[in-house]
């Protein structure tokens, strides 16, 4: 088994071939969403854990990672317990279409799937790991009604076209979007990812963008200032 080490400022996160790797996107969704209020968790298709140990690292929730796939939550259970928050960490495996909590979350978070008409690989597990088969959009809405608190709220990041299609389907479902972050990989390029916070209630709308990279290829500082809790070299 091939494993290496992401390092953070204050806790190193073990990865395999076998799961979907820590990435950006992860990174991303983890600095940018609003944990601050919320006392219970959810992040589903944890994976390795990183963005529920993100989010312990800036709230004092209890946090739960859903994953159906058990060796995900082999290596994210042994991430929860080597880091400085194990107390507030679980990892529970299980479909999320048979997920029963004991209770209701105020804060949701996914990095899903979001290859929805592209050609699949011939590895299976590279296919669930990269397209909406295994968690589609509207399952991922629908179960916002019923894990949710009314007050709570739902992250997600997604690439622009989908992040559209999305949207449409949240708002027939009367979810509303309140915050939305344009990310731009390189300066002058297009728009790479939309980061979006849902809630049931209209709040006031804030958006704004986000580059990650200037034309000299340095991380620029927005991107360093929101991610500088985590990377080492920040």
């Amino acid at each position: 088994m091939n494993e290496k080490e992401f390092k953070f400022k204050r806790f190193a996160i073990r990865q395999t071939e076998q799961i979907h790797k820590v990435g950006t996107d992860g990174v991303l969704l983890g600095a940018w969403s609003d944990f601050a209020n919320a006392t219970t968790i959810l992040d589903i298709g944890t994976g390795t854990g990183l963005i529920a140990m993100m989010a312990a690292q800036k709230s004092d929730a209890i946090i739960t990672g859903l994953d159906d796939d058990p060796h995900a939550i082999e290596v994210a259970s042994l991430n929860f317990n080597r880091s400085p928050w194990q107390t507030r960490l679980s990892a529970t495996c299980c479909a999320l279409q048979q997920y029963e909590p004991a209770r209701l979350f105020d804060h949701i978070v996914t990095n899903p799937p979001f290859f929805v008409n592209s050609l699949k690989s011939p590895d299976q597990k590279r296919n669930l790991q990269r397209h909406t088969d295994s968690l589609p959009y509207d399952l991922l809405i629908a179960v916002q009604k019923k894990l949710l608190s009314p007050q709570g709220k739902f992250s997600i990041i997604l690439p622009a076209v989908e992040a559209q299609q999305f949207q449409q389907i949240g708002l027939a479902a009367a979810l509303q979007l309140n915050r939305l972050t344009r990310v731009y990989s390189k300066e002058n390029g297009p728009c790479t990812r939309h980061l979006m916070e849902f809630s049931f209630h209209k709040n006031e709308f804030v958006e704004n963008e986000l580059i990650i990279q200037n034309n000299q290829n340095l991380y620029t500082k927005d991107y360093q200032v929101l991610t500088a809790d985590y990377y080492l070299n920040f």
